[in-house]
């Protein structure tokens, strides 16, 4: 019996990514873009979080954090965890949009609303929805490009 529904079920997801690629247009030669990779078709993050696989947008996403052995990728008022390093996930994001701010920020620059220097040689970065992140000296070099573009 459950040989039977395995058999059944495997019928029908095979059934289900026919039609979405019918639907999309991808022929049987093209190759599916797979969890935790970028998609550059789409301008997309793919990650799985929480056993789903998600398509985030670029543009959606405002800053990445490490979280202990995971990452926290921040879209919208809600996050993804997602077990990878912040250095695999930097290579990932497209340069010149999001740049590493700190050994545990990265952050979407087009979404940066203001540079306030620290008195350590810091400096609090403001994103348009107001929260707050660090930008080290260690990775002042990024300070440069977005100062002078």
């Amino acid at each position: 019996k459950e040989q039977i529904d395995q058999r059944i079920t495997n019928q029908r997801l095979e059934h289900l990514l026919a039609d979405y690629k019918k639907e999309k247009g991808i022929t049987d030669n093209d190759r599916i873009i797979e969890e935790n990779e970028q998609d550059p078709r789409n301008g997309r993050l793919v990650v799985k979080s929480m056993g789903k696989i998600h398509l985030l947008d670029f543009s959606e996403i405002e800053w990445v954090e490490a979280y202990d052995y995971y990452i926290k990728i921040h879209v919208c008022n809600k996050y993804y965890l997602v077990r990878e390093s912040m250095k695999n996930m930097e290579k990932r994001l497209p340069e010149g949009v999001f740049e590493r701010i700190h050994k545990s920020s990265i952050v979407n620059t087009n979404l940066i609303k203001s540079l306030k220097p620290k008195q350590n040689g810091d400096y609090l970065v403001t994103l348009k929805n107001g929260k707050e992140l660090r930008l080290s000296r260690n990775y002042n070099g990024c300070l440069e490009e977005l100062l002078n573009p």
